[in-house]
């Protein structure tokens, strides 16, 4: 990625980037600061390529490459992958095939629809348990007599308040 980063720096300059992205220079070559409010121009864009940009008012300043990161708020390979595409430079070439994207989206679908399938099959199943027990419980009264029968309806009890998927 280094060698792209220098072949897009040595390639673009700032003002073509600038234009690219809608921003027209001045004559003296300064744009109005994208990065803050302000109503005169102190972002200076540099017609050479690798001089790239400085903005006398926030202090802002870099590469080509830099301006796109914080323009677009994206990472560095992804401005990188950018402005290859938006100029037609051919040295990026990492964007996905759209098909691979469509079949990753439906896989990550299914996968969602998978899981609240289950979580809906695991509802249903505490329930009924949460049914069972109530009519467990109705039919026995504590009976000190009955201590295992006690024992397992006090742990149901206790599983249906701590289970998360318990409907309260």
């Amino acid at each position: 990625m280094m060698d792209a980063a220098e072949t897009i720096n040595s390639t673009l300059s700032m003002a073509d980037v600038a234009r690219q992205y809608g921003f027209e220079p001045n004559r003296g070559g300064y744009i109005a600061c994208p990065f803050h409010a302000e109503h005169t121009p102190s972002l200076k864009i540099y017609d050479t390529p690798g001089r790239g940009w400085h903005c006398y008012g926030c202090g802002a300043g870099g590469s080509v490459i830099d301006f796109v990161m914080q323009l677009f708020n994206i990472p560095f390979t992804a401005a990188l992958v950018r402005l290859s595409a938006d100029f037609g430079l051919n040295i990026c070439n990492d964007r996905p095939d759209p098909r691979e994207v469509l079949r990753i989206k439906s896989a990550a679908l299914a996968a969602r629809r998978a899981e609240e399938a289950r979580q809906a099959d695991c509802d249903d199943r505490v329930e009924r348990f949460r049914g069972l027990w109530l009519r467990l419980k109705a039919m026995c009264p504590d009976d000190p007599s009955r201590p295992g029968l006690m024992r397992t309806i006090d742990a149901a009890e206790q599983y249906l308040q701590e289970h998360p998927y318990t409907k309260r």
